[in-house]
């Protein structure tokens, strides 16, 4: 099975008045992983654009474990969750590098879409990348 694996490090800036991550940058770090996982399989998301298909998101799912905080490292663990027709799920792990802790799971899903936004299949190349 394919996975990426990625690290990002909190910065001040991304922090509430609480000191903890604000919530709106998961999504950022999602991102990051799931780009990541398109790469380590081999077609990086520039490519599969250039080809003319789209991976809009159309759920995102998200379950927060424990306060991520400024400055601690992120390990984002990126995989396959599901493959349909049109539709292809991320799913992410979220630990912190310094103790192994659990900090988020989620899960994006993703419509294949023409460069018009039109719903199409998943392309014949991307499945084969995708599918384990």
């Amino acid at each position: 099975m394919i996975q990426s694996r990625s690290t990002v490090r909190v910065r001040y800036k991304e922090t509430d008045a609480m000191g903890i991550a604000h919530h709106s940058n998961y999504v950022v770090w999602l991102e990051i992983g799931r780009v990541d996982f398109l790469t380590a399989a081999g077609f990086p998301y520039r490519d599969v654009e250039k080809r003319g298909v789209l991976l809009v998101v159309t759920n995102l799912g998200l379950k927060y474990r424990r306060p991520t905080v400024f400055d601690d490292e992120v390990l984002i663990t990126t995989r396959l969750g599901g493959l349909k027709s049109r539709l292809v799920r991320f799913e992410y792990a979220l630990e912190r590098v310094s103790d192994n802790a659990l900090l988020a799971e989620a899960f994006t899903e993703h419509i294949a879409t023409d460069l018009d936004k039109r719903a199409i299949p998943i392309p014949q190349f991307l499945r084969e990348l995708l599918e384990p």
